[in-house]
């Protein structure tokens, strides 16, 4: 059985889409091919489940949209998955060779992609359903039914490797949305509390565009952290976050790739739904009504003390769940 998966977006639903390839390939021993752009390629590129990646390079927009679509005009497939709901994934969708393209219900579609002549699974609330458990529902109605236990299956990596302390927490500072990042003060705290009060060492990670951010939290702290910031690739930000302690991140894509990996993970949420994006098997420990949240300046919205995050590393260490949001 051949399967084509078109998501191309953000790190953190890559991530949740692996469960869904996982069991569509240990079930159906299907043939998996996805289109992906270039900020997850790595990970997609070596998965176990994955056969082949067509990649959407954004950089070259046409040429390689033409490319792609060449390479699959060669191809057919058994289902055609449209996960990314949006019109550029839904222009390689409506281009590959299926008699059978499905995609999400009209209420969870974006850009009305709803209206092209696709399947549309079942309607369900997005609002309180995980992403992860959304993506599954492709399964289920292929009538592949749904996996026992979630695998990520995240793909080990032979990349250049980093020299870690022994013990460490993983404080993750950036968000894509500045509104989902959390006050660069409180992150100092957080980090002075784990260096002055633990004998694990706060290590700051994120990407090149939170250097600055980084930067300011590192000179606000009283006694210096690693500062990794913007320094790995996603295959050594990968093997930084397996190897932690724990890991206390906004709303961001690494945040998933932590608690894929099984590391115990902190999510610190504000205007965005942790039910629906948040750690899966997360368990909200403090949260407010989350309209009046979206009602509020976003600077209001993420002000969660770092005394309390600090307290509940320690306090939730020993749970057998593997993320907490607040």
């Amino acid at each position: 059985m051949k399967i084509l998966i078109v998501k191309l977006g953000a790190l953190g639903d890559i991530i949740n889409t692996f469960p869904l390839a996982c069991h569509l390939y240990d079930k159906l021993n299907a043939e998996i091919s996805w289109i992906s752009e270039p900020l997850g390629f790595p990970l997609v590129s070596n998965h176990r489940a994955v056969s082949e990646v067509f990649l959407f390079d954004k950089k070259n927009k046409k040429k390689s949209y033409l490319k792609i679509i060449k390479l699959l005009k060669e191809k057919k497939f058994d289902f055609v998955f449209d996960l990314q709901r949006i019109l550029k994934s839904a222009a390689f969708t409506i281009k590959a060779k299926s008699h059978r393209k499905i995609t999400f219900d009209k209420k969870r579609c974006k850009e009305l992609t709803w209206l092209l002549p696709y399947e549309k699974i079942a309607p369900k609330d997005h609002d309180s359903n995980h992403m992860l458990n959304q993506y599954l529902e492709f399964s289920d109605y292929i009538n592949a039914g749904l996996p026992e236990n979630i695998d990520w299956s995240i793909p080990e990596f032979n990349s250049e490797k980093i020299i870690l302390p022994k013990k460490y927490i993983v404080l993750n500072t950036g968000a894509t949305k500045s509104e989902n990042k959390w006050f660069r003060r409180y992150f100092a705290k957080l980090s002075d509390f784990i260096s002055t009060q633990t004998d694990y060492t706060p290590i700051l990670s994120g990407g090149t565009e939170d250097i600055n951010f980084a930067e300011y939290i590192y000179e606000l702290c009283k006694k210096k952290p690693i500062n990794l910031t913007g320094k790995t690739n996603l295959m050594q930000l990968s093997e930084l976050l397996k190897k932690a302690d724990f890991i206390v991140s906004s709303d961001t894509g690494p945040m998933h790739l932590g608690v894929a990996h099984g590391v115990k993970t902190i999510g610190l949420f504000g205007p965005s739904n942790p039910v629906r994006t948040g750690p899966f098997y997360g368990k909200i420990i403090t949260r407010k009504d989350l309209h009046s949240i979206k009602k509020r300046k976003s600077k209001e919205s993420m002000d969660i003390s770092p005394e309390r995050v600090f307290k509940n590393i320690f306090t939730q260490w020993k749970e057998k769940t593997a993320a907490y949001v607040f």
